[in-house]
């Protein structure tokens, strides 16, 4: 087991005292380790604000395998949207679930499992991607161009910010 990979286990391990630990990534190794470990732990929601799926993080073994463990959690609620932006290009696509492992699995798992699409007039209104589970921990990119994210598996005020983003989002999103 990989350091990073040891700090997030802590990091979870943590939270469930309630005791923040701040994590940075700026790998997408990293990043496949902190939102493996944002499904392992969540238990009643995840929410993801995603470019594009990106399978160097979602498809990655970390994750997919930590996507098998949700199975029995039937009430969770995951939420996931698709802007089509694509931070390995810098374009911007309309989002293909079809070829995502991660997207077919969980929606296989999870048939309840909703997927938007963003409007391309919104995407001026953000620039940042994220993940919040549970509206206490959360993996956040201040800038969806870039690989690096600040993580916390016990942040429940930044948190809960992100969830009502997330949320505001989805109303103007597309179900797809």
């Amino acid at each position: 087991m990989s350091d990073f990979a040891e700090e997030v286990d802590s990091a979870i391990v943590k939270a469930q005292s309630k005791k923040s630990h701040q994590l940075f990534n700026r790998t997408p190794q990293h990043a496949s380790l902190l939102v493996a470990g944002l499904l392992r732990s969540a238990k009643n929601s995840l929410y993801i604000l995603t470019g594009c799926l990106d399978p160097k993080i979602f498809d990655s073994a970390e994750v997919l395998s930590a996507l098998e463990t949700i199975g029995t959690k039937t009430e969770l609620q995951i939420s996931v949207i698709v802007d089509g932006r694509d931070f390995n290009t810098g374009t911007t696509a309309p989002p293909n679930l079809s070829d995502s492992l991660f997207a077919k699995r969980l929606l296989n798992l999870l048939p309840n499992a909703a997927f938007y699409k963003m409007p391309a007039s919104m995407l001026v209104a953000y620039k940042c991607h994220f993940i919040v589970g549970d509206e206490t921990s959360f993996r956040f990119e201040r800038d969806w161009t870039a690989t690096e994210a600040e993580a916390d598996f016990y942040s429940p005020e930044f948190a809960l910010r992100l969830s009502s983003f997330f949320e505001k989002l989805v109303q103007v999103a597309e179900k797809i």
